[in-house]
């Protein structure tokens, strides 16, 4: 299927994510992280993958959005409501000024992110027209155990996350996309 680049800017401003349900699960990955305490944000060559190198650092790998589900908003593709878009640590373009910190058993992220990704052609149009594309998740790749830690704004607490995200789809509130970072089209 056909699609479409985008570039997106993600500004941060000491936003806090909470570890998943599965994140929790994983103990010992966890301590890592609490004893690293800072999360680098670097890019890894072909190589250094290859040779696993990427495994003796704590690093983000990756970010997810979505386009938030909104009954008002008359959305050109029924696929598009409440899509998510995984992207890939290697679809950064500007990291410089991002930094993630592990304080306090959640993840701690100040800066901004520049990334540029394909969105299929089916819901490209809602993509960049909404204005409802939302910060979800990010995924942090712990050192020696390859693990990827996923944090979110709610983390375990899915129900809640279901109950807002139903009231912010029926517009009876947006506590969904409160306190999220600053999603820019660029």
């Amino acid at each position: 299927m056909p699609s479409k680049k985008v570039k997106v800017q993600v500004a941060f401003d000491k936003n806090t994510f909470k570890p998943t349900k599965k994140t929790l699960g994983l103990s010992k990955e966890l301590s890592t992280l609490e004893s690293d305490t800072v999360i680098k944000v670097i890019k890894w060559s072909k190589e250094d993958v290859f040779a696993g190198k990427d495994r003796l650092v704590t690093h983000l790998n990756s970010v997810t959005l979505e386009i938030s589900p909104s009954a008002g908003y008359p959305f050109k593709s029924t696929l598009a409501s409440g899509s998510y878009f995984a992207v890939p640590f290697a679809r950064f373009k500007i990291f410089d000024t991002l930094q993630i910190s592990f304080i306090d058993d959640k993840l701690e992220v100040s800066g901004r992110i520049s990334i540029e990704f394909g969105v299929k052609d089916v819901v490209y149009d809602d993509f960049t027209e909404s204005g409802l594309v939302n910060f979800q998740s990010l995924n942090v790749r712990v050192k020696e155990s390859g693990e990827l830690l996923t944090f979110s704004k709610y983390g375990e607490m899915w129900q809640k996350e279901k109950g807002d995200r139903a009231d912010f789809k029926a517009g009876l509130n947006e506590h969904y996309i409160a306190n999220q970072p600053v999603i820019l089209l660029e």
